[in-house]
């Protein structure tokens, strides 16, 4: 029996993937500007082979989160992780100076 924290909640990987949904209309844009479609592919991080790669390595590391939640609230059920972020907690018997 597989956990819940190994299955996909979407069946679309690509949809998740900013890169690839924006590049698609970058060129689209281009060419109903005139441009071709060569001209209109963005250039990222400069277009260059490493700076694409840091790029990619940044956007990987900066999604980290937003994943992890996703996929916590997920497996934790709907509603449970907004509620223990941001439901008031009763004091602990610390007071407040």
């Amino acid at each position: 029996m597989r956990s819940g924290l190994d299955r996909r909640s979407s069946g679309n990987p690509w949809r998740d993937l900013p890169v690839v949904n924006q590049s698609p209309e970058e060129v689209v844009i281009g060419v109903w500007k005139g441009k071709t479609i060569a001209e209109s592919i963005p250039r990222i991080g400069g277009g260059s082979p490493a700076g694409t790669v840091i790029a990619a390595l940044i956007m990987t590391i900066a999604l980290i989160p937003f994943f992890a939640f996703r996929e916590l609230s997920r497996v934790l059920g709907k509603g449970v992780l907004a509620a223990l972020f941001l439901k008031a907690q009763p004091d602990a018997g610390v007071s407040a100076k």
